[in-house]
């Protein structure tokens, strides 16, 4: 364990780091808990190595009671492209505060050509705000194009679209 040291006085440590962590036979992280407890996650893989849910645990006050609770379970089609990825947080009641789904679909090479983060933040049933973006590559598989909708109230009426320079990342 590295010892982290104080911003004013760097000869003495103000506390330490440590963590220990799991994995299973095919090299994927199963488990992931800090020393102190304040933050442990847990994931489970199919015989592929993708993986199909996780939990992960956070005790801000470090009274051995998760204060959040997050977790996510996934689905992937047979070439093993994430396709599906429902998200849920709770604050450790066991009641829902906020759903998230994810979906991507890729062309026959695996090139994601449509992606959509739909974000229900009260978990009522109703997007609150939707995020897609949509992209074309050639046949060497570079992206020729990004376009990006950002629909920030669900209404079914975006931003004006962003198109995405490949060349250098920056929307236009």
């Amino acid at each position: 364990l590295a010892d982290v040291f104080s911003l004013y006085d760097d000869t003495l440590p103000s506390n330490r780091y440590g963590y220990t962590q799991t994995f299973d036979e095919h090299g994927n992280q199963t488990s992931y808990v800090t020393a102190d407890g304040y933050y442990s996650s847990f994931q489970t893989f199919d015989s592929h190595g993708f993986r199909l849910s996780y939990v992960q645990f956070i005790d801000g006050n470090l009274d051995g009671t998760p204060d959040k609770v997050y977790q996510g379970t996934a689905s992937h089609d047979s070439d093993g492209n994430l396709v599906g990825f429902d998200t849920i947080d709770e604050n450790a009641d066991g009641v829902v505060e906020s759903i998230t789904r994810y979906t991507e679909e890729y062309d026959a090479h695996g090139n994601p050509l449509r992606s959509r983060v739909v974000n229900d933040i009260d978990a009522d049933g109703t997007p609150d705000s939707i995020y897609s973006s949509e992209s074309s590559f050639d046949l060497h598989g570079n992206v020729l194009g990004n376009v990006i909708d950002f629909d920030f109230d669900a209404d079914g009426v975006p931003l004006a679209g962003h198109v995405s320079d490949p060349c250098d990342g920056r929307t236009q």
